[in-house]
């Protein structure tokens, strides 16, 4: 960026203005979700709220899709 005319401790932008300090990463190197259960303290392996009704129709279209007498 030097090459471009960037000097250090300037900020970033046309006029200068941006963040001076690089941005800091939080690095995750489990394999577990953002949001995992250990981390709310709860029992993992239920099914969100409403994410019933989506099961059952996803087994319903499922079910459709695998009988060629019911495709178009």
């Amino acid at each position: 960026m030097q090459k471009m005319g960037w000097r250090p401790g300037e900020g970033l932008g046309p006029d200068g203005m941006g963040n001076v300090e690089p941005l800091v990463l939080d690095v995750k190197n489990d394999r577990r979700g953002l949001v995992a259960q250990d981390d709310l303290g709860g029992k993992g392996g239920s099914v969100p709220k409403g994410g019933a009704d989506l099961i059952g129709s996803f087994n319903v279209l499922t079910t459709l899709l695998s009988r060629p007498d019911k495709w178009m």
